[in-house]
């Protein structure tokens, strides 16, 4: 099985993982522009129910309402409660109505883990849709929440059960079993937004190790870059690109993606052609 990716010349830059809160509306123009000035072409934005005190809300109406006023910038994926028993139905209205396109999961807050049966008629419903699930994995802020759902390894029990579905692990750690997992299965990847970013920063060469690592793993794989299931996101928010913050995410996520020892066919990959597949932004 070949799994390389041919890009056209004319491939998109999309952050495919981004967050924009009901507190934070005002400063969406300025959010595209920031969009503007490091050649972003589009953004897709992850809702959060239920929302952690003092986050502002972010749910599937507003994700809707947000990308109907930015059709040609941002794109948006939906969220469930996937151990409710309606949940699959409403995860199609999402899709089919709200013109969402995948779906995003955050064990921690929603408190469940993702090898749970009670969740699998949701992935079922993602494979019968074919989208995918962005799943939040690793640390979380939120003193409340659990962090045990959260980890990466229960990823790869799901994948095990199922090996169709299309699955990201937000904020791949390379120094994790995120890269390991992502090697192992053909439909799972892993986003550059937290860990990636602050961690090839720190550690010379951990970028280019991870591509090597996810290669290894699938090494009976004939074609296959790890930079085929690597994706760029930056986890940003308009807050975090205004003027106020400390860390501009946009920036901090692409300079080591830039930086990255590997071939231009490689980095457009992971800067927007591993996502536009996913998606079948292309048609």
């Amino acid at each position: 099985m070949d799994l390389s990716i041919p890009l056209e010349d004319d491939y998109m830059i999309i952050d495919a993982h981004v967050h924009i809160r009901s507190d934070q509306l005002d400063m969406v123009p300025g959010y595209i522009r920031s969009m503007d000035k490091n050649n972003i072409d589009k953004a897709i934005v992850m809702p959060i129910i239920p929302s952690p005190e003092g986050f502002g809300y972010a749910d599937n109406e507003f994700v809707r309402d947000l990308v109907a006023k930015y059709p040609t910038r941002l794109l948006g994926f939906a969220t469930v409660f996937p151990n409710q028993d309606d949940a699959p139905i409403k995860l199609e209205r999402y899709i089919n109505d709200y013109r969402l396109c995948g779906l995003k999961l955050h064990p921690s807050i929603q408190d469940f883990f993702p090898n749970d049966p009670k969740i699998f008629p949701v992935v079922k419903k993602c494979i019968e849709l074919d989208i995918p699930i962005l799943f939040h994995t690793g640390p979380l802020f939120v003193r409340t929440a659990r962090l045990l759902p959260s980890d990466v390894v229960y990823i790869d029990e799901l994948a095990l059960a199922f090996p169709e579905a299309k699955i990201i692990i937000g904020h791949g750690d390379p120094l994790g079993w995120g890269p390991s997992i992502v090697g192992k299965h053909p439909n799972v990847y892993m986003d550059t937004s937290i860990n990636f970013s602050r961690l090839a920063r720190a550690i010379p060469g951990l970028a280019e190790n991870t591509i090597e690592l996810i290669q290894l793993m699938a090494y009976r794989v004939e074609g296959l870059s790890g930079a085929d299931k690597i994706i760029f996101g930056s986890d940003s928010n308009p807050l975090s690109q205004s003027r106020e913050s400390g860390v501009l995410r946009f920036e901090y996520n692409l300079e080591v993606i830039n930086a990255m020892k590997i071939n231009e066919t490689e980095r457009k990959k992971i800067l927007g052609g591993n996502i536009t597949r996913l998606l079948k932004l292309g048609g």
